[in-house]
């Protein structure tokens, strides 16, 4: 039952019970003129039929208070009805609004975590490049330090020798720079081809 059903059906109780109030107190104005009636000597018949009436009326007085109260009833449960729907639209916004907001910052989280993304493939490939770049110097350091062994077993080697000429008799030593000498002589007089 509608709420505005449930409005107009009381304005037309109500009227009727208007009506009804009406009609009681004509009845009690003719039951008084009929009591003054009676004290005028008049007919006891007509006394009674108006007892008769008012029984009647008041009988419909009780029958329309007693289907007020009804209908005041299901407009006080429509109404409660009608309040506890607004109650749960109005919830059922506030809800929506809020599933709206957290939509849009989890759209912009979504965001922010795409771009925390981006930046860390970035630096990731960033990474990548540096430990390639330290592997190659790796390498390198490796090479070198290959190189640096080989150059110090070189000059171990040379010292070695150098020692074992300085241990050398003194004769041998004056001996060979002559020997150089004499070879550079001979290696100087060597042909280059130049002159064939």
């Amino acid at each position: 039952m509608s709420v505005e059903f449930s409005n107009t059906y009381q304005e037309i109780l109500l009227d009727n019970f208007n009506s009804v109030i009406k009609q009681n107190l004509m009845f009690q104005t003719q039951l008084k003129m009929a009591e003054e009636a009676q004290k005028n000597n008049k007919s006891d018949e007509k006394i009674n039929l108006l007892n008769g009436e008012y029984n009647v009326l008041k009988s419909d007085y009780d029958n329309a208070l007693k289907k007020i109260s009804d209908l005041e009833v299901r407009a006080s449960v429509g109404q409660s009805l009608h309040d506890e729907k607004t109650r749960v639209q109005a919830a059922l916004n506030d809800e929506l609004k809020k599933a709206a907001s957290l939509n849009t910052k989890i759209l912009e989280q979504s965001k922010t975590i795409d771009e925390q993304t981006l930046k860390i493939n970035e630096q990731s490939k960033t990474i990548d490049e540096q430990t390639l770049k330290i592997n190659e110097q790796s390498k390198t350091i490796e090479d070198i330090t290959k190189q640096l062994e080989k150059s110090n077993t070189e000059i171990e080697d040379l010292k070695s020798t150098l020692e074992k000429k300085e241990s050398m008799p003194t004769e041998i030593q004056t001996i060979l720079p002559k020997v150089k000498k004499t070879n550079s002589k001979v290696v100087n007089n060597i042909p280059d081809g130049s002159s064939f």
